[in-house]
């Protein structure tokens, strides 16, 4: 949270807002990805955020049409934050891979970006829909030459990173097989999902805020018993004070009855 504060202070803001008014909706809505998943092998991160963009890493997921609709009538029209807000109508199920995943060793892959992330199932499958995560491959090895060739040839995976490397492919069938051009970009490094260590001073800043409250509320227990210890000395000092009065109540009635 701290880094999309830094990052994106808009949709912090976003994600800030909605905390607090989530029960306006009809149902629950997701924040950014980048909060609401995470990625199941670290060694995969930077090939998924080599695939995907930082748009789809910050964008809300509203399940409804009405919840769409409100939710961004507040963040632009209210709240004046340019915060992109996706909804998907399909079930996750509903996106199935192109090829068996049992047929992607063979070709060089380790599996979709899909398998290496979890988190809320209206999330993912808005980045199936929106990204194609389901059917988007990645292999931590670099392809072979024949391996290539059978997916460009294959024809039911047009994005896969792998190694060092994103390929996406771009394929024009009323120009027949040959009409086939490939985009390769780079890895990047990873920004969010990683295991680098967290900021020092934030770090510091944190544990000076917890070792204050920790202080104060040493502090709130021992007025608390100092008070309790109060209320004890008092009942007793009532209790004292009740006997002596019934004490000379008696003594009182018993000298008045030998008189008479």
């Amino acid at each position: 949270m701290n880094q999309l504060k830094r990052f994106n202070p808009a949709v912090a803001q976003g994600w800030e807002w909605l905390k607090e008014n989530q029960d306006q909706f009809e149902k629950e809505i997701f924040g950014p990805a980048v909060l609401n998943c995470s990625v199941k092998d670290p060694r995969y991160s930077d090939l998924i955020q080599s695939v995907l963009q930082d748009g789809d890493l910050m964008c809300f997921t509203p399940q409804t049409k009405q919840d769409h609709i409100k939710l961004s009538a507040q963040f632009f029209d209210k709240l004046k934050i340019s915060v992109s807000v996706r909804t998907c109508a399909k079930p996750l199920n509903s996106f199935q891979p192109p090829i068996p995943r049992s047929e992607l060793p063979g070709l060089g892959f380790d599996g979709y970006v899909l398998d290496y992330l979890e988190g809320p199932e209206p999330v993912l499958a808005m980045l199936c829909s929106e990204k194609r995560i389901h059917a988007s491959a990645v292999g931590l090895q670099e392809l072979s030459e024949s391996q290539y060739d059978r997916v460009v040839q294959g024809e039911k995976i047009s994005q896969f990173a792998c190694g060092q490397k994103v390929y996406r492919i771009s394929r024009r069938r009323e120009y027949g097989p040959s009409a086939v051009s490939t985009r390769i970009t780079m890895i990047r490094k990873a920004h969010w999902w990683t295991d680098q260590p967290a900021d020092v001073g934030e770090k510091d800043n944190l544990q000076r805020k917890h070792d204050a409250l920790t202080a104060e509320v040493d502090e709130i227990k021992s007025r608390y018993n100092a008070i309790g210890q109060r209320l004890r000395n008092l009942d007793e000092e009532k209790r004292v004070f009740r006997d002596e009065a019934v004490c000379a109540l008696l003594c009182r009635s018993r000298t008045t009855s030998q008189l008479d």
